[in-house]
């Protein structure tokens, strides 16, 4: 106990004036405490009741005195006497409230003074257990909130213990391995992305090229780069970039990711959307089915939904622009004998209308499928992905057996048409399942950003190779496509 005692600080009121000064009864505490002790005759002290109290009882006599006298005054401006005074005459108990309420003089027990409620402000003396004795190391003066300290107080260890658990709020970050080894694989993917742009340049006039509308394929491959990029920017931040400049990666996030979605998969998705409106009209002959069909229409097409991308992340960057949210967690006790504990903190971009803008903006290219459910007769909407998937069942033959013009010959061969309708129907699959994971890995980082950056990565890889790289080896091309043929049905 003596161990566990040592140290310790412990206050109580001064009842003994520590200063020479005389006060309003012309005797310093010393010479009160002598002319008390004489009194005594001779008494223990410590044996004597009440000996430790007697200056604040001496100076609560001489309050009453001086408010008495300073009432005796006041009522006689008014007509009346103290001896006027009983319980119920409010006049003079009136005056002799105030008169007690300010008080104010020096006593032998320090500066006498009452609060509102009628109780006396004193000094309180600061003292610490220090080898197994008290010692003062302080006067606390709550009148004029003035604090002496003599600096003699020993703590045990570096520091005074502290009045409250401190509480260290520690941000938590992505693993730096994760990135760098995702932002690799993003990297590379982006190298892959040029040098597939860098080749349908440079072959736009090669025939099987140009029939399969290049300049699509060119968007695609932009497209896919800026989903890549859009992984850089997912990865980066506190770690990275101050908290002031946090809201522009939000931003960098949303634009990438919904601008690079927008071209790729809405220039797949619009090959194979005109390829089935041609090819698939029960109303028209064969020989009116191989008109032409302009370009433009195509260019057109994807010029819209990039358009219509453009305006609702702008409208919600004005009306609900992406901010810095802190998700705070559980406070955790720390490895070490230390007493504080942890406040684990994560930034977030959101908005204030997060989930209504998330099942709006950015409209997704494959929006397109809900227009198109809506020109069947007889047959109800149905998911996109299966949209999707009968798309390709009903025009996967197209090009394999039917000999197509040059401007209408949106996927030149039986893979391109796979590669065209796969890429959404997969984008499709990975949001399906991206989306709502991510959503309830949020308050992981790591898997959370895992997840969502291997999806872009996968689905931008698969997207490249199986629409450029038959184009680049034309044994592949012919090998692909025979074994498309085997398998169609």
């Amino acid at each position: 106990m003596t161990e566990a005692v040592e140290g310790h600080v412990t206050t109580e009121i001064v009842m003994l004036n520590p200063e020479t000064v005389k006060g309003a009864s012309n005797l310093t505490s010393q010479e009160f405490l002598e002319k008390l002790m004489t009194r005594l005759g001779g008494m223990n002290p410590e044996e004597t009741g009440g000996f430790q109290e007697a200056p604040l009882a001496y100076d609560a006599i001489w309050a009453l005195a001086l408010a008495l006298n300073k009432t005796a005054g006041a009522l006689a401006r008014k007509g009346l006497r103290l001896e006027d005074f009983n319980y119920n005459n409010r006049n003079v108990t009136g005056e002799l409230y105030k008169a007690m309420n300010s008080s104010s003089f020096d006593g032998v027990s320090g500066h006498v003074v009452f609060d509102a409620q009628g109780s006396r402000m004193a000094w309180t003396l600061i003292e610490q257990l220090q080898g197994g004795s008290y010692k003062k190391i302080g006067y606390y003066d709550s009148t004029k909130g003035n604090l002496s300290w003599y600096g003699n107080d020993r703590w045990i260890g570096p520091a005074p213990p502290a009045d409250q658990t401190k509480v260290i709020e520690e941000y938590r970050y992505l693993s730096q391995k994760l990135f760098v080894s995702v932002a690799v694989f993003a990297g590379l993917g982006i190298l892959l992305g040029i040098i597939c742009l860098t080749f349908n340049i440079y072959n736009s006039n090669v025939r099987y090229i140009q029939n399969s509308q290049p300049y699509l394929n060119n968007m695609t491959a932009v497209g896919c780069m800026m989903a890549l990029a859009a992984v850089f920017p997912l990865g980066i931040d506190g770690h990275h970039v101050r908290r002031s400049r946090f809201p522009f990666v939000c931003q960098a996030r949303l634009w990438l990711l919904g601008l690079g979605f927008s071209l790729a998969y809405g220039s797949m998705f619009t090959k194979i959307w005109w390829v089935h409106t041609v090819f698939t009209k029960k109303d028209e002959k064969k020989e009116k089915r191989k008109q032409h069909l302009e370009p433009w229409k195509l260019y057109a097409t994807v010029g819209v939904l990039l358009a219509v991308d453009v305006l609702s992340l702008m409208v919600w960057q004005i009306v609900d622009p992406l901010h810095v949210t802190v998700e705070e967690f559980t406070k955790e006790a720390p490895k070490g004998d230390i007493d504080v504990l942890i406040q684990p903190l994560l930034e977030h971009c959101s908005s204030d209308k997060m989930n209504t803008w998330l099942g709006t903006a950015p409209v997704s290219p494959l929006s397109l499928c809900v227009c198109e459910t809506n020109t069947w007769q007889g047959t109800a909407p149905v998911s996109p992905l299966s949209l999707a998937v009968f798309m390709y069942w009903s025009v996967q033959s197209v090009c394999l057996y039917e000999p197509l013009s040059l401007s209408v010959q949106c996927s030149c061969t039986g893979v391109s048409n796979q590669g065209v309708c796969m890429n959404p129907s997969l984008s499709q699959v990975l949001c399906m399942i991206t989306a709502p994971v991510t959503m309830i890995l949020s308050s992981q980082q790591d898997a959370s950003f895992a997840f969502a950056a291997l999806a872009i990565v996968f689905s931008v890889y698969i997207t490249l190779v199986v629409l450029f790289i038959p184009k680049v080896s034309p044994p592949l091309l012919f090998l692909t496509l025979s074994l498309s043929a085997s398998f169609s049905f």
